[in-house]
This record gives structure tokens, C-alpha cells and sequence, in this order.
């Protein structure tokens, strides 16, 4: 399953980057995470990222996203990252950084397919 993380709009392609970078150095998500990008229209140069897929199995690797990202959110006051998975979106920035945990445990508990009734 894999879960998806993008930026609020206040958020620099730098961010993004950098994020990617400190998920890549967790041991336990390396070869899990990989960089999105969005298609640009005529007027753009370049593709610019959209967002960062990360795959997460069975296990605890929930947990060390989410203890990587609240360390990684601490110095980022004004960034904000929204988590996503099966159509379900939350949001953790600095002002709820210590939920993270939570918030992507819920994620995680979603079924893999919503139910088609």
C-alpha cells in the first residue's frame, strides 16, 4: 500500500526535495519513497514535483514515517504536509506535529479498496 505526501501550496518544490531526501535516509523506507511529478502545461519549464509516494507494508513502518516526518516538521513552522490514501486526506503541520502517529495509523487502518455498495 502506499501512502501519498504533498504540499498545502505553501510549500516549495524545495520542501518537497528536501522531505524526499531526509524519508530516503530513514534505513527502514529506503527504496520506498520516490518523487512524483506533475505533468506542466506550454508555458512551463521543466516538470515540477507533485508529490512523494511512499510504500508501506505490513509492519511498523507507519510509525517510523510518521516519527521522521514530525522530527523533519519541527524546524518548518509554515509548512504543512498532506498525507493521503485511498481518497482520504489529512494534514500535519508544526501545530500538530505530535498526532502524526495517530493521524497515519488512522490512514493506515482504511481498507485497501473501499467497499462498493
Amino acid at each position: 500500500m502506499d501512502v501519498e505526501l504533498s504540499s498545502d501550496g505553501s510549500t516549495t518544490t524545495d520542501d518537497t526535495i528536501s522531505l524526499a531526501n531526509w524519508l530516503r535516509r530513514e534505513r527502514a523506507l529506503q527504496g520506498r519513497v520516490r518523487m512524483v511529478r506533475r505533468p506542466t502545461s506550454d508555458t512551463e519549464l521543466g516538470n515540477a514535483f507533485e508529490l512523494i509516494s511512499v510504500a508501506i507494508g505490513a509492519g511498523g513502518l507507519a510509525t517510523v514515517l510518521a516519527g521522521s516526518l514530525s522530527t523533519w516538521l519541527q524546524n518548518r513552522t509554515k509548512v504543512r504536509v498532506r498525507i493521503s490514501r485511498n481518497g482520504q486526506v489529512t494534514e500535519i503541520g508544526a501545530d500538530n506535529v505530535q498526532n502524526a502517529t495517530e493521524l497515519i495509523q488512522q490512514l493506515m487502518e482504511l481498507p485497501d479498496e473501499p467497499n462498493s455498495q
